[in-house]
């Protein structure tokens, strides 16, 4: 993937490093007949790393300023600040395996697009993975890309409060998303879905305790 980014100038692998951690959560994928989609087209250079990286799978993206199909996918006009365009974009793609933001790096769209895309379009042991989590800690008055204010949500600290959901079977909280796992890496936030196994309410043997 490294070589892939370096090779197509991807600052993936450049500047923010991501494909060092990716693999580890990615390869598993590279083979399968899956869907993966990814918020913001820009250049196109990662596109093109994700078209040559999975050999087989179908690959979506959504843009503010592009709309063409290609023969391995198609990449959607959409706004992920607009809700109807998130539903519309699940709608035609019906499940996908993979999913990362690289949007406008607004942590309010950023939040809005997991907790809609997470619940309805991520499948059961796929992972989501949200990019340029940095924005999070810039001044409330700052513009992120034209025209949006990073105002005070902070993506990182919203996603600390879940630790306790993927403990839900030890302690009195519960998993709604089913969430499995979540890991902080330098920029980014990637989180596992679970799948049924994940579902099943274990009886916690020390629950006398809590």
């Amino acid at each position: 993937m490294t070589e892939l980014s370096n090779e197509l100038g991807c600052d993936k692998s450049t500047y923010h490093q991501y494909t060092q951690i990716y693999s580890m959560f990615l390869d598993k994928f590279r083979n399968e007949d899956i869907s993966f989609f990814e918020i913001g087209y820009g250049n196109g250079c990662s596109y093109r790393i994700w078209e040559r990286y999975f050999s087989v799978a179908k690959i979506y993206s959504m843009d503010i300023g592009v709309n063409f199909i290609t023969d391995r996918g198609e990449i959607f006009l959409g706004d992920q600040s607009v809700i109807s365009d998130l539903i519309k974009v699940s709608s035609k793609i019906d499940n996908c395996k993979i999913i990362i933001d690289d949007g406008s790096h607004n942590p309010a769209h950023q939040l809005m697009g997991f907790e809609y895309l997470f619940q309805n379009l991520l499948q059961e042991g796929g992972v989501y993975i949200i990019e340029d989590i940095e924005c999070s800690y810039w001044k409330p008055n700052v513009i992120i890309s034209g025209s949006y204010n990073t105002n005070y949500v902070n993506i990182v600290d919203y996603f600390t409060k879940y630790n306790h959901n993927i403990n839900h079977h030890y302690n009195l909280h519960s998993n709604p998303l089913n969430i499995k796992t979540i890991t902080f890496s330098p920029n980014c936030i990637i989180i596992q879905k679970g799948d049924e196994i994940d579902k099943i309410e274990k009886e916690y043997r020390y629950k006398g305790y809590l």
